[in-house]
């Protein structure tokens, strides 16, 4: 398993578009596969998501908008909730032995999304 704390929202953000769209990740952290989407520079923690026969782009930032965040989590059956101790960040979010906590319940929803489709594969 990756260490997602040292992630910038961007990198995770990226991360989570690549798995949506069916793409994984190399090495390096690019996209292995770009037959359905591709990303450009970001601007600030977005990414540019271009999809092949769509005109335009659409900015994909799960780990700060919840309009992109809440239907991976609905689908997914994340929880997401406020961590009760004091060794804990204010957020905690699970699913099948998964367990993050961050300061950012959207981010840390995220990561757990990721780290359930590293299972997968």
């Amino acid at each position: 398993m990756k260490n997602y704390e040292t992630m910038s929202d961007f990198e995770v953000n990226r991360a989570v578009a690549c798995r949506l769209d069916g793409n994984d990740l190399d090495i390096f952290g690019r996209p292995m596969f770009a037959s359905d989407c591709y990303f450009s520079v970001p601007s600030g923690s977005s990414v540019e998501w271009h999809q092949f026969g769509c005109d335009g782009s659409k900015l994909f930032d799960p780990c700060n908008n919840p309009s992109d965040s809440w239907p991976i989590i609905l689908a997914n059956r994340i929880n997401v909730y406020a961590s009760e101790g004091p060794d804990f960040m204010p957020w905690m979010a699970g699913r099948d032995g998964f367990m993050v906590s961050n300061k950012n319940p959207l981010r840390a929803a995220m990561i757990v999304f990721i780290m359930m489709q590293e299972q997968k594969s």
